[in-house]
């Protein structure tokens, strides 16, 4: 676009294939940041001919500009040094766009290997609002190891940054409590205090008491029949509605009742075949096959699927996969099967999550594992379980020159996850799952 600008000719072409491509990729940071580059050194040789086009791109730059920061783009020292944006640097609107970098301050970073204490810094605040965020951080168990206060201008208020610590309390600690107050949820479930109990089974942000008592219930002795009672008496009708600034999946995943449903459905699977008579089993399986189909929620599809499996309904689930691998329309549901059998979770984004390993876990890879948190900003699916070797092994049939090495320590039969695939091949793989109608068919007819 910019030899374009440059030459005169093929101008207009080539600003329409990048306004396509963006359009392709409204949220791509990186690539409207590109564009915003590029519509700026574009507008000085248009501005030589035609002083109103060279106007009009310049401004287009801004917004593009603008829309990256939107979409996460937040090196502004970059953008102060990049010469790429110097046609439009002198522009009222840029040195607006510029002044939420506060270029006026700088910060640095120390981070320190000792995992036995959680930081929280606190930077670019006035004194009063600096006060009262360590108020709050004092409430919460935090201490300040570090402490600054500058005047960035001579006439302006001081800025302050401060650090704080909090002693880490150990996993293992967290686990001892949540199992003790397992026991007494499930020691009042046979009380007879119940309602009491079914609250605790709601997802939270720390979910290990939920699971606890989820497993527990039956070795404690719990009976089922109140499980299935509780399971009948909340409804299914509810759906998630996102509260002010709260993320879609957020509300999806925290849904009172419906992280409550999820919760006793797996539970009344540990009880295996022997929990419940044939009379009692019966009209249970007719409703976790009917969830299992229709149910939007991928967290209840995967716990009926569960639980059934655990129930010895294996060819019931079979027969209704082969109807869902034909479904063309998700409709409301969250889910979806693909033509290989593969159950998928669909996730609305932007979905913001922690990556990487605690370092105390064994085996841990501290080089690769460090925890960080990452955001995917749009809508993917992903797998509700692990690609097997087995399913693995019909793409590398098609593909014999692809990489499948794989570890039989971790995958010791074909029904085991894949492992040891790179990225690439990896992703070949999920292109190969796509691309060809023809195995689609054949794979829904076997």
């Amino acid at each position: 676009m910019i030899v374009a600008a440059e030459l005169g000719e093929g101008t207009d072409q080539a600003f329409e294939k990048l306004d396509a491509a963006l359009q392709k990729q409204p949220q791509d940071a990186g690539l409207h940041y590109d564009a915003a580059c590029a519509y700026a050194l574009a507008s000085q040789p248009l501005a030589k001919k035609d002083p109103a086009k060279g106007r009009d791109r310049a401004e287009r730059a801004i917004h593009l500009l603008q829309t990256a920061i939107q979409n996460g783009y937040s090196d502004y020292n970059h953008m102060q040094e990049d010469a790429d944006l110097d046609p439009i640097r002198d522009l009222p609107a840029f040195i607006e766009i510029m002044k939420a970098g506060h270029l006026d301050r700088s910060y640095a970073a120390v981070w320190a290997g000792d995992f036995r204490f959680e930081a929280s810094p606190l930077f670019g605040l006035d004194t009063t609002a600096q006060l009262q965020q360590c108020r709050e951080l004092v409430a919460q168990g935090y201490r300040m190891v570090a402490l600054s206060v500058a005047r960035t201008s001579p006439g302006g208020l001081p800025i302050t940054a401060s650090v704080w610590h909090r002693p880490v309390i150990t996993e293992e600690t967290k686990d001892q409590l949540a199992q003790r107050q397992a026991r007494a949820g499930v020691a009042l479930v046979r009380m007879g205090k119940a309602e009491e109990v079914w609250p605790l089974l709601r997802h939270s942000a720390d979910p290990r008491l939920r699971s606890f008592i989820v497993n527990w219930l039956n070795p404690l002795g719990a009976d089922p029949r109140v499980i299935a009672a509780e399971l009948d008496r909340i409804p299914a009708t509810a759906k998630p509605t996102p509260a002010q600034g709260q993320q879609f999946m957020d509300a999806v995943l925290f849904h009172p009742e419906t992280s409550q449903r999820r919760a006793l459905i797996l539970a009344l699977g540990t009880y295996g075949t022997e929990g419940l008579s044939p009379g009692e089993q019966e009209p249970l399986v007719s409703k976790l096959l009917d969830l299992y189909q229709s149910d939007p929620d991928a967290g209840i599809h995967g716990a009926a699927e569960w639980t059934l499996r655990k129930w010895g309904q294996q060819n019931k689930l079979n027969e209704v996969d082969a109807q869902l691998m034909k479904v063309k329309d998700r409709s409301d549901r969250h889910w979806f099967v693909n033509s290989q059998g593969q159950t998928f979770a669909v996730i609305e984004g932007p979905v913001e999550f922690r990556m990487g390993s605690l370092p105390t876990e064994p085996d841990r890879i501290a080089e690769a594992e460090i925890p960080h948190r990452r955001i995917i900003p749009r809508r993917f699916a992903i797998s509700a379980k692990e690609v097997t070797v087995e399913q693995y092994q019909e793409f590398v049939k098609e593909n014999p020159g692809v990489d499948h090495a794989i570890s039989h320590r971790y995958s010791p039969d074909q029904k085991g996850p894949m492992n040891e695939v790179s990225w690439y091949h990896a992703a070949a793989y999920c292109n190969w799952l796509s691309d060809c109608p023809i195995r689609s068919v054949q794979a829904a007819s076997r």
